[in-house]
């Protein structure tokens, strides 16, 4: 038994040890996603101001239309975990602003931020921000679990598939590409979009 708490206990470390990686990492890819995706819109706006009238208006609709049209969202089930349920209930007890009645208007600021942020990680699954509130509040953290070590993979595995997805955006592939090969991935996009979506808006 003693052995298997310290494997758990170690492998708990190590998931979290890689979610604080993995969100420092999409932070710096978001910073440039953004700045690519700007610069690529730019672009994208131009060549399209050049069509003629027709395709003109067809892309303006389709461009204003994209998120929605090439985002889909799936609804997963929350996973429950009775050790991060109490973790944030005692997150709650320290900052739910009906608590903080005789607090100074800056602690009742300060905590209030925490508990909205704690709120999310629970909507989110983010383990390792829960913990890190939790931290911040002295409260101690949960005895680690298989359970809350699957929750901080998922939260890992979900950030890892964003980076990805942003990577393997339209924008990031323009930005990297070699100057003579930029307009081809505009005019490329611009087409699969006419093709694909001239019917959905």
């Amino acid at each position: 038994i003693f052995n298997m708490q310290k494997d758990i206990q170690e492998e708990y470390e190590f998931s979290l040890f890689e979610n604080k990686y993995y969100k420092k990492k999409l932070e710096r890819v978001k910073t440039e996603f953004y700045q690519y995706t700007s610069e690529f819109s730019i672009v994208l706006n131009d060549l399209i101001d050049n069509l003629i009238e027709e395709d003109r208006i067809l892309l303006r609709k389709i461009v204003g239309s994209e998120d929605e049209l090439l985002t889909k969202k799936e609804n997963k089930p929350k996973k429950q975990n009775s050790a991060v349920k109490k973790t944030f209930r005692e997150i709650a007890k320290k900052s739910h602003p009906d608590r903080l009645l005789e607090e100074s208007e800056q602690e009742i600021e300060k905590r209030t931020e925490l508990f909205a942020e704690a709120k999310k990680s629970m909507e989110s699954e983010d383990v390792t921000k829960l913990l890190e509130i939790a931290k911040e509040l002295d409260i101690e953290p949960p005895k680690p679990d298989q359970d809350q070590i699957d929750l901080i993979l998922e939260n890992t595995n979900g950030i890892m598939s964003e980076i990805k997805q942003m990577r393997s955006s339209v924008a990031w592939e323009w930005a990297k590409a070699k100057p003579n090969k930029k307009e081809d991935i505009v005019l490329g996009y611009i087409k699969y979009l006419a093709v694909n979506f001239k019917d959905k808006v």
